[in-house]
């Protein structure tokens, strides 16, 4: 049960830090021209 947990934060905080990314090259992309 505890590794179940574990995979579902793993992958909930590898979604969010690869929105986090492309928002961040989103705004760099918005920001130059």
């Amino acid at each position: 049960m505890s590794l179940l947990i574990n995979a579902l934060v793993m992958s909930c905080v590898a979604f969010v830090s690869m929105l986090l990314l492309a928002w961040l090259a989103y705004g760099e992309d918005d920001r130059k021209g």
